[in-house]
């Protein structure tokens, strides 16, 4: 194993690189087993693995079907941070903490004067939940990067002031070990989101981020996208899809679970809805105009945003025949095999219905933000439900998608492969991580 320093010259790797991995939740997690996968199989003997949850109550991302392949397949068990004796008063904590936040949000959203008191306060909560966890777990996450020695600490995007990372990180920097930021997710967004309704990791973000050594892009529109919250772009390394690779979901389609989808309906054509989450100017309106004119033509599944979307405004879907809501145990990938034609707004797999080649339909008119679809793909718009329906009535028994070959393989190239489809995203991971831990033991060496 051997990688170049600065000059060219090729030295060699002589001990496995160790990775300690933090996932933290379904995006990351589908944007991180990938590489694991790789470096398993095809670099065998060069890495030793350690992965760990974030969160105590890791319950339901255990259910998903990466982690899943990562136990069944790969013989790899993600365990939290604490022993077995601290499990449940973490989970507890844990999860009295997210059922505070959520009340105090909900009078946040609703009450425009006390916005600024309930900001502070969950800052406070935040604060106060992390210091009273670290207390529990901080023994664990010692004995964790003690026993691995790691040579780069891997998260994905991340508020460096949370638990457990507010620590880890501090390890990290302590210790001389490199932190790199795989993808959350991989937008399809073409303009800057606003922040009304989003998550408390923006404000100074960019400059809270800084703790990473490098944050890897698939593409040059997330770059620009997380540049524009004040993080370096030279410290952004554009390295492609890992989750949307080819070779890797050559992979998926050896592991999915159709068993999961064959009892949601065979009516033809059989549909799915990808929603993402309504904050992003979605409309709860049109989504379930849109759920009612999908179950007209064939059997529907609906799968929500993996994270955490309130599906509480999908109404009378008695009304609406062969036509169900499945949740986050059912693989979005088993869902792009079963369907005939596929529907999504504002989500990422929509380049896996794309690379599979599947029929589709983007119904612009579900929210408000200028997408990667909307600029490839003009043809597939929807700016209304009867350019839905007419959509839909073009659909044949076998028929492939429409769009032209031309148009798929920019969208590609441009969005997956970072421009350049003649080197594996995988390798070019390997490559980065190789010269980060060259660069570090060589320096360990002149300081011996």
């Amino acid at each position: 194993m051997s990688s170049q320093n600065p000059d060219g010259a090729t030295i060699p790797l002589q001990h496995a690189t160790n990775l300690l991995i933090v996932l933290r939740s379904f995006n990351d997690i589908d944007h991180i087993v990938p590489l694991v996968h790789f470096l398993l199989t095809q670099r065998v003997g060069r890495y030793k693995l350690e992965l760990y949850y974030a969160r105590q109550d890791a319950d339901e991302i255990r259910l998903n079907p990466n982690i899943r392949f990562l136990r069944e397949t790969l013989a790899i068990h993600v365990r939290p941070f604490g022993s077995e004796r601290l499990g449940y008063p973490l989970k507890g904590l844990e999860r009295t903490k997210d059922s505070v936040v959520r009340l105090i949000q909900g009078i946040h959203r609703d009450c425009v004067a006390s916005r600024g008191i309930t900001q502070r306060l969950l800052t406070v909560i935040d604060r106060l939940y992390y210091y009273l966890t670290l207390s529990l777990t901080r023994r664990d996450i010692d004995q964790a990067v003690d026993a691995l020695t790691p040579d780069v600490i891997c998260t994905d995007v991340v508020d460096p002031t949370a638990h457990p990372y507010g620590y880890l990180f501090h390890l990290a920097k302590s210790r001389h070990i490199p932190l790199v930021a795989f993808p959350h997710g991989l937008t399809v967004f073409d303009e800057p989101l606003d922040q009304a309704g989003s998550s408390r990791l923006f404000g100074d973000i960019g400059e809270r981020l800084k703790v990473f050594d490098y944050i890897l892009a698939p593409n040059k529109l997330q770059q620009d996208h997380i540049a524009r919250l004040g993080y370096p772009a030279s410290r952004i390394k554009v390295l492609g899809s890992l989750r949307y690779e080819a070779r890797w979901l050559s992979v998926l389609l050896e592991q999915v679970y159709t068993e999961e989808v064959r009892q949601q309906g065979n009516r033809s054509p059989k549909i799915v809805l990808f929603l993402n989450k309504l904050v992003y100017r979605g409309s709860a309106d049109s989504v379930n105009n849109l759920i009612r004119v999908c179950s007209t033509f064939g059997s529907t599944v609906v799968k929500p945003h993996t994270r955490d979307m309130d599906v509480s405004f999908i109404q009378n879907m008695g009304q609406c025949e062969d036509t169900v809501v499945v949740d986050n145990t059912v693989a979005s990938s088993s869902l792009i095999e079963w369907c005939d034609i596929a529907l999504f707004w504002g989500t990422s797999m929509g380049i896996q219905v794309i690379a599979r080649g599947k029929p589709f339909v983007y119904p612009s008119f579900a929210h408000g933000y200028q997408t990667i679809y909307e600029t490839y793909f003009p043809n597939r718009v929807a700016a209304s439900l009867d350019d839905v329906r007419w959509l839909l009535s073009e659909w044949r028994p076998g028929t492939a998608d429409t769009t032209s070959v031309r148009d798929q393989e920019r969208f590609l190239r441009d969005i997956v492969y970072a421009g350049d489809q003649q080197r594996g995203v995988a390798e070019r991971y390997c490559e980065l991580l190789d010269s980060m831990v060259l660069a570090r033991r060589t320096t360990q060496l002149a300081l011996a």
